[in-house]
């Protein structure tokens, strides 16, 4: 293959990368449980399927199943980053660990080479110190210059390409939105049933969950951080105003009971 041919293959990675996912992918929807978990119009089922879920169970109650369409393959909760700064930090240093990594590793080649063919006529000692000469001499720009240009080319070409890839993020804040929307659904739901009666049949029914939601609380805002990739803290400031209510109704609850 001549090097023009060569590059020209190089656009193809992505679409290479996508199609080696797809047998994952497939696993995925395999895996993935065949009753829809978040029902459209039905919010107040939607709370109650959190609020009484597993833990196992919270990445298909946490959102709609859609959502996670939009996450990419590699992202903060899956490296435990906790925002999206750190893993975008974390990823570019990688990648640049990686492509020196490269450079070396072909810059060995001929260096193995030498070493080969000398330590076959001579000791090991003068086959180290002439390789050091030749390093520090003008013979070894050619192996530095290589180096570098290994070093350029797995970078630019190969290791960042796959990188970006996996990694590549468009969509945080319409994952963030579209589940904000869905929530503040829940909190108009929640803020209803606490202007009823503590004696009202739904105020009865919610005040149960509404416990249940403040013990699974950590475990949420940790599956959102980890399957919907949002920072720790966006999950947070997700969560607290259903907190509040969710507070609000115990506490009404247990004052009605004491009086």
């Amino acid at each position: 293959m001549s090097l023009l041919k060569f590059y020209g293959t190089i656009p193809l990675i992505p679409l290479a990368i996508n199609l080696g996912m797809m047998p994952y992918h497939m696993w995925k929807a395999w895996r993935a449980p065949k009753k829809v978990e978040w029902k459209p119009n039905e919010t107040m089922l939607n709370f109650a399927l959190l609020c009484i879920a597993k833990p196992e169970e919270l990445p298909h109650r946490i959102c709609p199943k859609s959502m996670h369409s939009f996450v990419p393959y590699l992202h903060q909760g899956v490296i435990g980053a906790e925002n999206k700064k750190e893993a975008d930090a974390a990823f570019e240093t990688f990648v640049e660990t990686a492509s020196i990594a490269a450079g070396v590793c072909i810059a060995g080649i001929p260096i193995a080479k030498y070493f080969s063919a000398c330590l076959s006529k001579q000791g090991l000692a003068t086959c180290a110190k002439e390789g050091a000469a030749d390093l520090v001499s003008y013979a070894g720009l050619p192996l530095i210059a290589g180096c570098y240009l290994a070093y350029r080319i797995a970078k630019g070409f190969f290791i960042a390409p796959i990188v970006s890839v996996l990694t590549r993020d468009a969509y945080q804040d319409t994952r963030m939105d579209l589940l904000a929307a869905e929530y503040k659904k829940i909190l108009v739901a929640l803020n209803v049933i606490l202007d009823l009666p503590p004696g009202d049949p739904k105020f009865v029914q919610t005040a149960p969950l509404a416990k249940q939601f403040l013990r699974l609380l950590p475990h949420i805002e940790n599956e959102i951080h980890k399957s919907l990739a949002l920072d720790r803290q966006q999950a947070k400031d997700l969560l607290m105003p259903l907190q509040t209510a969710c507070r609000h109704i115990l506490v009404k609850q247990t004052y009605t009971s004491a009086t």
